[in-house]
Protein backbone atom coordinates (compact mmCIF):
# COMPACT_ATOMS: atom_id res chain seq x y z
CA UNK A 1 0.00 0.00 0.00
CA UNK A 2 1.21 3.05 -1.00
CA UNK A 3 2.08 5.69 1.65
CA UNK A 4 2.81 9.66 1.84
CA UNK A 5 6.52 9.60 3.00
CA UNK A 6 7.87 13.00 4.98
CA UNK A 7 9.43 13.70 1.71
CA UNK A 8 5.77 14.32 -0.14
CA UNK A 9 6.37 11.49 -2.25
CA UNK A 10 4.44 7.96 -2.13
CA UNK A 11 6.15 5.17 -0.99
CA UNK A 12 5.90 1.46 -1.98
CA UNK A 13 7.96 -1.12 -0.66
CA UNK A 14 10.40 -2.73 -2.77
CA UNK A 15 12.85 -4.44 -2.05
CA UNK A 16 16.94 -4.06 -3.07
CA UNK A 17 20.45 -5.22 -2.62
CA UNK A 18 21.59 -2.05 -1.12
CA UNK A 19 18.09 -2.10 1.82
CA UNK A 20 16.88 1.06 -0.16
CA UNK A 21 13.03 0.12 -0.69
CA UNK A 22 10.72 2.48 -1.51
CA UNK A 23 9.76 3.48 -4.77
CA UNK A 24 9.42 7.40 -4.93
CA UNK A 25 7.16 9.61 -7.28
CA UNK A 26 8.45 12.65 -7.33
CA UNK A 27 6.83 15.93 -7.54
CA UNK A 28 9.74 17.66 -9.24
CA UNK A 29 10.85 16.20 -12.29
CA UNK A 30 13.11 17.73 -15.00
CA UNK A 31 11.40 20.76 -15.53
CA UNK A 32 10.99 21.55 -11.83
CA UNK A 33 14.32 20.69 -11.23
CA UNK A 34 15.18 23.43 -13.83
CA UNK A 35 13.16 26.29 -12.20
CA UNK A 36 10.42 25.93 -14.67
CA UNK A 37 6.95 24.08 -14.57
CA UNK A 38 5.55 26.30 -17.84
CA UNK A 39 7.84 25.48 -21.19
CA UNK A 40 9.79 22.34 -22.59
CA UNK A 41 7.97 19.32 -21.30
CA UNK A 42 9.47 16.14 -21.29
CA UNK A 43 8.06 13.17 -23.65
CA UNK A 44 5.61 11.52 -21.89
CA UNK A 45 6.75 8.49 -20.11
CA UNK A 46 10.48 8.87 -20.79
CA UNK A 47 12.60 6.12 -19.53
CA UNK A 48 16.13 7.10 -18.20
CA UNK A 49 18.92 4.61 -17.59
CA UNK A 50 21.07 5.32 -15.09
CA UNK A 51 24.23 3.38 -15.23
CA UNK A 52 27.20 3.66 -12.49
CA UNK A 53 30.56 2.79 -14.80
CA UNK A 54 32.35 -0.61 -13.85
CA UNK A 55 35.00 -1.19 -11.19
CA UNK A 56 37.76 0.83 -12.35
CA UNK A 57 41.31 0.22 -11.43
CA UNK A 58 41.05 2.76 -8.54
CA UNK A 59 38.06 1.18 -7.20
CA UNK A 60 39.93 -2.54 -7.26
CA UNK A 61 42.57 -0.48 -4.73
CA UNK A 62 40.50 1.33 -2.74
CA UNK A 63 41.77 4.99 -4.11
CA UNK A 64 39.10 7.90 -4.22
CA UNK A 65 38.81 8.64 -8.10
CA UNK A 66 37.00 12.03 -8.04
CA UNK A 67 37.93 13.07 -11.85
CA UNK A 68 40.65 11.30 -12.00
CA UNK A 69 41.25 9.69 -15.45
CA UNK A 70 41.51 5.77 -14.78
CA UNK A 71 40.51 2.95 -17.11
CA UNK A 72 38.14 -0.14 -16.31
CA UNK A 73 40.00 -2.80 -14.20
CA UNK A 74 39.61 -6.52 -15.76
CA UNK A 75 36.27 -6.83 -13.73
CA UNK A 76 35.14 -3.56 -14.70
CA UNK A 77 35.22 -4.73 -18.13
CA UNK A 78 33.63 -7.90 -17.45
CA UNK A 79 30.63 -5.80 -15.72
CA UNK A 80 30.09 -3.39 -18.42
CA UNK A 81 29.65 -6.62 -20.77
CA UNK A 82 27.52 -7.78 -18.51
CA UNK A 83 25.66 -4.56 -18.43
CA UNK A 84 25.20 -3.93 -21.63
CA UNK A 85 23.73 -7.94 -22.70
CA UNK A 86 20.90 -7.12 -20.29
CA UNK A 87 19.95 -3.99 -22.28
CA UNK A 88 20.74 -5.03 -25.97
CA UNK A 89 16.73 -5.29 -26.47
CA UNK A 90 15.67 -2.71 -24.74
CA UNK A 91 14.37 0.42 -26.69
CA UNK A 92 16.96 2.99 -25.76
CA UNK A 93 17.59 5.63 -28.93
CA UNK A 94 20.43 7.56 -27.20
CA UNK A 95 23.58 7.25 -25.09
CA UNK A 96 24.88 10.03 -23.00
CA UNK A 97 27.93 10.04 -20.79
CA UNK A 98 30.65 11.49 -19.14
CA UNK A 99 34.30 12.02 -20.94
CA UNK A 100 36.29 10.18 -18.43
CA UNK A 101 37.72 6.99 -19.14
CA UNK A 102 35.62 4.51 -16.63
CA UNK A 103 32.40 5.94 -17.97
CA UNK A 104 33.33 6.07 -21.66
CA UNK A 105 34.70 2.33 -21.54
CA UNK A 106 31.42 1.31 -19.66
CA UNK A 107 29.54 3.39 -22.66
CA UNK A 108 31.01 1.78 -25.00
CA UNK A 109 29.75 -1.60 -24.34
CA UNK A 110 26.40 -0.33 -24.51
CA UNK A 111 26.93 1.32 -27.50
CA UNK A 112 28.58 -1.65 -29.55
CA UNK A 113 25.20 -3.75 -27.91
CA UNK A 114 22.60 -1.07 -29.16
CA UNK A 115 24.38 -0.27 -32.21
CA UNK A 116 24.72 3.62 -31.08
CA UNK A 117 26.90 6.56 -30.75
CA UNK A 118 28.08 7.82 -27.60
CA UNK A 119 27.20 11.85 -26.64
CA UNK A 120 29.74 12.43 -24.37
CA UNK A 121 28.72 15.30 -21.92
CA UNK A 122 31.29 17.19 -19.32
CA UNK A 123 28.78 17.91 -17.11
CA UNK A 124 28.20 13.98 -16.11
CA UNK A 125 32.36 14.02 -14.66
CA UNK A 126 32.50 12.55 -11.12
CA UNK A 127 33.10 15.23 -8.37
CA UNK A 128 36.43 16.81 -8.06
CA UNK A 129 37.80 15.71 -5.21
CA UNK A 130 41.23 17.92 -5.10
CA UNK A 131 43.56 16.55 -2.85
CA UNK A 132 41.87 13.85 -2.11
CA UNK A 133 42.06 12.07 -5.25
CA UNK A 134 44.09 9.29 -6.09
CA UNK A 135 44.46 8.35 -2.35
CA UNK A 136 43.64 5.73 -0.36
CA UNK A 137 40.85 6.44 2.92
CA UNK A 138 43.44 6.05 5.61
CA UNK A 139 45.83 8.83 4.28
CA UNK A 140 42.72 11.41 3.80
CA UNK A 141 41.28 10.39 7.52
CA UNK A 142 45.16 10.91 8.75
CA UNK A 143 46.25 14.24 7.27
CA UNK A 144 42.53 15.53 6.99
CA UNK A 145 40.38 14.84 10.22
CA UNK A 146 38.59 18.23 10.25
CA UNK A 147 37.68 18.02 6.62
CA UNK A 148 36.54 14.54 6.81
CA UNK A 149 34.19 15.59 9.43
CA UNK A 150 32.63 18.29 7.50
CA UNK A 151 32.04 15.93 5.06
CA UNK A 152 30.57 13.29 7.12
CA UNK A 153 27.96 15.88 8.00
CA UNK A 154 26.19 16.59 4.77
CA UNK A 155 26.98 20.05 4.72
CA UNK A 156 26.14 21.01 1.00
CA UNK A 157 28.98 23.89 1.22
CA UNK A 158 31.66 21.76 1.88
CA UNK A 159 34.24 21.60 -0.72
CA UNK A 160 36.82 19.55 -1.43
CA UNK A 161 40.21 20.90 -0.89
CA UNK A 162 41.59 22.20 -4.51
CA UNK A 163 37.88 20.79 -5.78
CA UNK A 164 34.47 21.11 -5.70
CA UNK A 165 31.68 21.14 -3.36
CA UNK A 166 28.29 19.40 -3.13
CA UNK A 167 26.45 21.99 -4.52
CA UNK A 168 28.86 22.14 -7.51
CA UNK A 169 28.11 18.48 -8.55
CA UNK A 170 23.93 18.87 -7.87
CA UNK A 171 23.80 22.13 -10.43
CA UNK A 172 25.86 20.33 -12.46
CA UNK A 173 24.03 16.98 -12.19
CA UNK A 174 20.28 19.10 -12.63
CA UNK A 175 21.67 21.12 -15.80
CA UNK A 176 23.10 17.20 -17.82
CA UNK A 177 19.42 15.72 -16.52
CA UNK A 178 17.30 18.69 -17.33
CA UNK A 179 19.05 18.82 -20.91
CA UNK A 180 18.61 14.85 -21.65
CA UNK A 181 15.29 15.44 -20.19
CA UNK A 182 14.56 17.94 -22.65
CA UNK A 183 16.08 16.48 -25.97
CA UNK A 184 12.98 14.35 -26.89
CA UNK A 185 13.82 10.82 -26.26
CA UNK A 186 11.67 8.12 -25.17
CA UNK A 187 14.32 5.61 -23.62
CA UNK A 188 18.13 6.95 -23.02
CA UNK A 189 20.86 5.86 -21.00
CA UNK A 190 23.15 8.06 -18.85
CA UNK A 191 26.79 6.57 -17.98
CA UNK A 192 28.23 8.40 -15.47
CA UNK A 193 29.43 8.52 -11.76
CA UNK A 194 28.01 7.54 -8.36
CA UNK A 195 28.20 10.77 -7.00
CA UNK A 196 26.84 12.69 -10.25
CA UNK A 197 24.15 10.06 -10.63
CA UNK A 198 22.80 10.26 -7.03
CA UNK A 199 22.94 14.07 -7.35
CA UNK A 200 20.80 13.92 -10.53
CA UNK A 201 18.34 11.34 -9.02
CA UNK A 202 17.44 13.33 -5.89
CA UNK A 203 17.33 16.51 -7.40
CA UNK A 204 14.47 14.45 -9.52
CA UNK A 205 12.88 13.08 -6.78
CA UNK A 206 13.47 16.32 -4.36
CA UNK A 207 15.64 13.77 -1.79
CA UNK A 208 17.99 15.79 0.32
CA UNK A 209 21.65 14.97 -0.31
CA UNK A 210 21.51 13.45 3.26
CA UNK A 211 18.78 11.13 2.23
CA UNK A 212 19.19 7.40 1.17
CA UNK A 213 19.87 6.38 -1.24
CA UNK A 214 23.99 6.84 -0.76
CA UNK A 215 25.51 4.54 -3.17
CA UNK A 216 25.43 2.70 -6.87
CA UNK A 217 27.17 -0.60 -7.15
CA UNK A 218 29.37 -0.78 -10.14
CA UNK A 219 28.05 -1.29 -13.51
CA UNK A 220 24.51 -1.00 -11.75
CA UNK A 221 21.16 0.17 -13.18
CA UNK A 222 18.65 2.23 -12.08
CA UNK A 223 15.48 3.58 -14.04
CA UNK A 224 13.40 6.37 -13.54
CA UNK A 225 9.94 7.40 -15.42
CA UNK A 226 9.75 10.90 -16.46
CA UNK A 227 5.70 11.71 -17.74
CA UNK A 228 4.59 14.66 -19.82
CA UNK A 229 3.78 16.61 -16.14
CA UNK A 230 7.00 16.55 -15.24
CA UNK A 231 6.68 13.86 -12.20
CA UNK A 232 10.04 11.70 -11.82
CA UNK A 233 8.65 7.81 -10.72
CA UNK A 234 11.46 5.62 -9.56
CA UNK A 235 11.10 2.13 -11.56
CA UNK A 236 14.00 0.20 -9.88
CA UNK A 237 17.44 1.20 -8.16
CA UNK A 238 20.70 -0.01 -7.85
CA UNK A 239 20.05 -3.27 -9.88
CA UNK A 240 22.77 -5.54 -10.31
CA UNK A 241 20.85 -8.89 -11.25
CA UNK A 242 22.71 -8.93 -14.45
CA UNK A 243 25.82 -9.55 -12.62
CA UNK A 244 24.79 -12.10 -10.77
CA UNK A 245 23.72 -14.10 -13.77
CA UNK A 246 27.12 -13.27 -15.05
CA UNK A 247 28.70 -14.61 -11.91
CA UNK A 248 30.03 -11.39 -11.35
CA UNK A 249 28.99 -10.19 -7.55
CA UNK A 250 28.63 -6.50 -6.42
CA UNK A 251 31.53 -4.09 -6.37
CA UNK A 252 30.90 -1.13 -4.80
CA UNK A 253 34.47 0.44 -5.09
CA UNK A 254 35.49 3.73 -2.80
CA UNK A 255 33.61 6.89 -3.12
CA UNK A 256 33.15 10.37 -1.24
CA UNK A 257 30.23 11.11 -3.23
CA UNK A 258 27.91 10.48 -0.51
CA UNK A 259 28.41 11.54 3.39
CA UNK A 260 30.92 9.31 4.42
CA UNK A 261 29.14 7.07 7.38
CA UNK A 262 30.11 7.03 10.56
CA UNK A 263 30.23 3.85 11.26
CA UNK A 264 29.63 0.91 8.98
CA UNK A 265 26.33 1.09 6.95
CA UNK A 266 25.33 4.27 9.59
CA UNK A 267 24.47 7.99 7.15
CA UNK A 268 24.57 11.07 9.75
CA UNK A 269 21.85 11.35 11.74
CA UNK A 270 20.29 14.66 11.42
CA UNK A 271 20.21 15.81 8.08
CA UNK A 272 21.41 19.89 7.76
CA UNK A 273 19.28 22.53 7.20
CA UNK A 274 18.40 22.60 3.11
Amino acid sequence: MAVLCATGFASVAHPCATGFAPVLVGRRGCEAASGSATTQRPTPAMILYLIRHGESTYNATGRIQGQSDVPLSELGRRQAQAMADSLAREPIEAIYASPLRRASETADFLAAALGLPVRYDPLLKEVHAGAFEARVRDEILAEYPGTIAHWRSGRLDFAFPGGESRVDVIRRGRESFTAVCRAGHGHVAIVAHGGLLLAGLKELLGLHSTEPPHDMANASITRLSVNGHGTAELLDFDNTDHLTTAGLGRTNGEGLSEPMPNREGEAPAEPPPR
